[in-house]
Formats: C-alpha cells, sequence, structure tokens
C-alpha cells in the first residue's frame, strides 16, 4: 500500500518556509554565523531599499545605522561567548540603515 501523505523531504520545507517569509508583511532578513545577509524577502526590500542582490552576501551591518554597529558586534560576540542566539537572548532595538541613507 502506498502512503497518501508521504514525508516531505527536506528541500519540499525549504521552499514552504521561504514562500512564507516572502509573503509576510514585515521585513524579513536572514543572515548566517558569519552575519551575511542570506535571505532578504520583498518588504526588506521596500523598507531598506535595496534590492535582494545588492545586499546577499554582504555583511548585516550594512542595514544597520552607523551609531549601532558597535553595540551590535558587541551583542553578538557576546552571543557567540554564551554559545547561543535566540530571539530570547537579548531584548534589543536598533535602527537600521536605509540605502539612501
Amino acid at each position: 500500500m502506498v502512503d497518501p501523505h508521504p514525508p516531505m523531504h527536506e528541500l519540499d520545507i525549504v521552499h514552504i518556509l521561504k514562500d512564507i517569509l516572502e509573503s509576510v508583511n514585515d521585513a524579513v532578513i536572514i543572515a548566517d554565523v558569519h552575519q551575511r545577509i542570506r535571505f532578504f524577502n520583498v518588504k526588506a526590500e521596500e523598507v531598506f531599499g535595496y534590492d535582494r542582490g545588492e545586499v546577499l552576501g554582504q555583511d548585516l551591518t550594512l542595514l544597520i545605522a552607523e551609531d549601532y554597529r558597535e553595540n551590535h558586534r558587541g551583542f553578538l560576540d557576546r552571543c557567540a561567548e554564551r554559545g547561543q542566539l535566540t530571539a530570547a537572548s537579548e531584548i534589543r532595538r536598533c535602527t537600521g540603515r536605509r540605502k539612501d541613507g
């Protein structure tokens, strides 16, 4: 008997998650452990004024206002020392930087 609900493959899950993140009404940016931007949705393009091709692979600090960059790096260093980076790690607020300044 063939299973009518075969398990989803990892690639299918990735595509579904990407579609969800593209459709939300908030800017979503995902960076890797080296703080290189790996995902930049349509709303992020609107908010920051960059096309995704301009930011993918770039350092996340590109999108952080100059005055907040040092604090951001300190936050990441503390997370690395603790060995965790989660939404509950620390509540923070910083000002972003649009392409036009």
